[in-house]
């Protein structure tokens, strides 16, 4: 799977952050062995390998736990090529986690995600693949939820409103910064990564909602899978 090839949304994230703290980008790509200039084409891919090691280079570079949360917020929608342009076009909410869980691997083949309601609430259920992601896992679970609530907040009227988000790993010393983004309560030691909301969100028509162009991007994709 590390010779497969994930959209670059994480150069752009990466070289954001590394500007706002004045960390060295030139040797955190060097030693991924990632030009930076890519950024700067469009329609640009990077190995799952190649991902990995820019993720652990930024982070070490920056010297900063709460890392994973911070990057999160600098990934939109428009850099997850089409897979994010789907998600962004959906009708609502439901319909853009339909296809986030159809077409995820194309972006993140290293994380599953499933979705489940009971009475009022909705919870979105993630983990990732520890045989890949072997070091800093935490920091990956920060990393998907926050861009999962980065995104959503964009995208939905008013944002995802969460009700609580839950950890497997234990708590942080940057709690501040989970109650930041996720401006709710949060539990560490759970049994599994989850982001807990209204039941009634998931049928939330999204901003960026565009029925025509949602379904030529969906037939490219198919074709992708195929």
């Amino acid at each position: 799977m590390k010779d497969r090839l994930v959209p670059a949304a994480i150069i752009p994230a990466i070289l954001d952050l590394a500007i706002k703290n004045r960390m060295n980008v030139e040797k955190i790509f060097s030693r991924a062995k990632v030009d930076p200039a890519v950024v700067s084409h469009g329609g640009t891919f990077v190995s799952i390998e190649q991902e990995l090691t820019l993720f652990e280079a930024a982070y070490q570079e920056m010297n900063n736990p709460a890392f994973g949360i911070l990057l999160g917020e600098s990934i939109q929608y428009n850099s997850l090529d089409l897979v994010g342009q789907l998600v962004a076009t959906s009708k609502n909410v439901q319909e853009a986690l339909d296809e986030l869980f159809q077409f995820k691997d194309l972006i993140t083949p290293f994380t599953s995600f499933t979705l489940t309601t009971k009475g009022q609430e909705a919870t979105l259920v993630f983990s990732v693949d520890s045989t890949l992601v072997k070091d800093n896992l935490a920091v990956h679970h920060d990393l998907v939820a926050s861009t999962i609530v980065t995104i959503a907040n964009a995208i939905i009227p008013n944002g995802l409103n969460l009700k609580k988000a839950c950890f497997v790993h234990s708590e942080t010393p940057y709690a501040d910064q989970y109650h930041r983004v996720f401006n709710a309560p949060v539990e560490f030691g759970c049994l599994r990564n989850a982001l807990v909301f209204n039941r009634s969100i998931l049928q939330e028509p999204l901003l960026t909602s565009y029925p025509e162009y949602h379904s030529g991007v969906k037939t490219l994709l198919s074709d992708t899978l195929l």
